[in-house]
């Protein structure tokens, strides 16, 4: 059979793609995920900054944080964080952002970060740990 010409892949090149496409992905994968991660951190952060500056405008006009026992704004809950806020005199804030479960971020209460009104930031948990130092927002390893 003179002039048959066979095209395709042999199955060691195949093998080699396979295992190329393996060692990309065990590389991207976990940098992506921390991407990700990373991101509903930081909007968790600007969300409790931006909530500090509507408490701020609010005691310029009211002067108080407190409307009866509660804070002037409401609790509310973000798509990845719960916000509460807690006051014990009408010049005191704080509020506070909680991880809810099954929005990728582990378990409910993995992470927790806090300001108040001076804008003494920092974090309580993250990654479900206490972090060593709990001054500022921790966003990253």
């Amino acid at each position: 059979m003179k002039g048959l010409t066979l095209k395709g892949f042999t199955l060691i090149e195949l093998m080699v793609t396979i295992g190329i496409v393996a060692i990309l992905s065990a590389i991207a994968v976990p940098s992506y995920v921390s991407f990700i991660e990373r991101g509903k951190l930081v909007s968790a952060t600007e969300e409790l900054s931006s909530m500090r500056g509507v408490m701020e405008q609010a005691y310029l006009v009211d002067r108080t944080y407190r409307s009866g026992n509660n804070c002037i704004i409401a609790n509310y809950t973000g798509e990845y964080f719960a916000h509460t806020c807690a006051t014990t005199s009408k010049t005191t804030f704080t509020w506070t952002a909680t991880s809810m479960a099954n929005v990728g971020l582990g378990a409910a209460g993995s992470y927790i970060y806090k300001i108040n009104q001076d804008g003494t930031k920092s974090t309580a948990k993250y990654n479900g740990t206490v972090p060593s130092s709990t001054t500022g927002w921790k966003i990253r390893e």
